[in-house]
């Protein structure tokens, strides 16, 4: 598998030699993950300090088809004794996601499929789906459909997410979304999860891009809790990020038109995988 996606990986890099439009960006985001209503007291207020560094890099292979690559490296560091945040997070834990991500961009929608992968030192998990988004000028609606599945265990899931994206100008963006999995078959994970019991998100974020020039800066919040009755507390976290893009002259153009997929907090979707 690993060698799959650094085949797309690769084949990607090589097709944007050939390609007229490539757009893409860079940053570094750094916060904290806290959680809330745990019955361990050692374990509920605790932060643990998350940093990433990600990279979108944006194809155009024609008029109206795009392949997207989103790559995270994130780092989880707590040195909390029994934490109950989770066992992929409750000790010091860097992982490396990537998505590959392809479809049709037109002026007023975008539909595509997409495949990832996040590795964290309790093993591999996998995501593949669609996911697609509507352009109505200032606004943006975004959704994805994905199954999870974490390699070699009997953990699996499905879920969606859905959002927004509005812009008060080209380059000020108010964004929301939630989401919502199914956990069909599980394993061990943070909230004792059992089969039939779901996993619920959101997240909020805004963004700037400073007239004129690439650099971005954002600040973005993201929850998650589930209704399991063996909950053992929800999940906070709170994310500042600088960044650097490249071939897009606004944010609004860069999010409709240049890596129209996927949500604008990545990193939530690695702590969802931590959960499973």
């Amino acid at each position: 598998m690993r060698r799959l996606f650094a085949a797309a990986l690769i084949s990607t890099i090589a097709q944007s030699a050939l390609a007229d439009d490539i757009q893409g960006e860079i940053g570094v985001s750094g916060g904290g993950l806290f959680q809330t209503g745990s019955p361990n007291r050692a374990a509920s207020g605790t932060t643990v300090r998350v940093i990433n560094l990600g990279g979108t890099f944006s194809v155009h292979l024609s008029e109206d088809v795009v392949v997207q690559t989103d790559t995270n490296i994130t780092r989880f560091d707590t040195k909390v004794r029994g934490g109950q945040i989770g066992a992929p997070l409750a000790i010091s834990d860097t992982t490396f996601s990537f998505d590959l991500q392809t479809g049709y961009v037109g002026d007023r929608f975008a539909l595509g499929l997409v495949g990832g992968l996040t590795g964290l030192s309790s093993g591999e998990r996998l995501r593949g789906g669609a996911t697609g988004a509507v352009f109505l000028d200032q606004v943006t609606i975004r959704g994805d459909v994905l199954y999870r599945n974490a390699s070699g265990e009997a953990t699996n899931a499905i879920g969606g997410t859905l959002g927004v994206e509005y812009f008060l100008m080209p380059n000020l963006m108010l964004s929301a979304d939630g989401g919502y999995t199914y956990v069909r078959s599980p394993d061990q994970n943070v909230f004792d999860l059992e089969a039939g019991d779901g996993i619920y998100q959101a997240g909020a974020s805004i963004d700037y891009r400073f007239e004129g020039t690439p650099l971005t800066l954002g600040l973005s919040y993201g929850y998650i809790t589930t209704d399991s009755p063996q909950i053992r507390g929800d999940l906070h976290m709170v994310l500042g990020r600088v960044s650097v893009a490249f071939g897009s002259e606004s944010l609004q153009e860069y999010r409709q038109n240049g890596a129209p997929f996927g949500r604008r907090t990545r990193v939530l979707d690695i702590v969802l995988d931590g959960l499973l």
